[in-house]
């Protein structure tokens, strides 16, 4: 059975200095972030595979489905595949 693939964005912040990470099938609260983008994209993985073994259906319902979301004007420039034992694969866009 595959594991399910969620949306990882990625972003830099000017106002904090950091990469910024939304999951955003999770919620708008549902970020990360990490100084460097490999740091970002490691602690994105980590706060998934949390939020998938935290899950309890019989409380919160369903998890939610994985959606592909589209920006307008964004490329996917970077596929993280899973490795190392990892749970989920990332994806990385770069927004105009």
């Amino acid at each position: 059975m595959n594991e399910p693939r969620f949306t990882v964005v990625i972003q830099w912040s000017d106002d904090d200095q950091v990469y910024v990470v939304s999951l955003p099938e999770w919620g708008p609260s549902c970020k990360t972030h990490g100084a460097t983008y490999e740091e970002a994209a490691r602690n994105a993985r980590e706060l998934l595979e949390m939020l998938l073994d935290t899950h309890d259906p019989k409380v919160q319902g369903p998890p939610p489905e994985p959606k592909l979301f589209h920006y307008p004007g964004a490329d996917v420039v970077d596929l993280l595949p899973e490795s190392e034992g990892a749970r989920v694969g990332s994806a990385s866009v770069v927004m105009p």
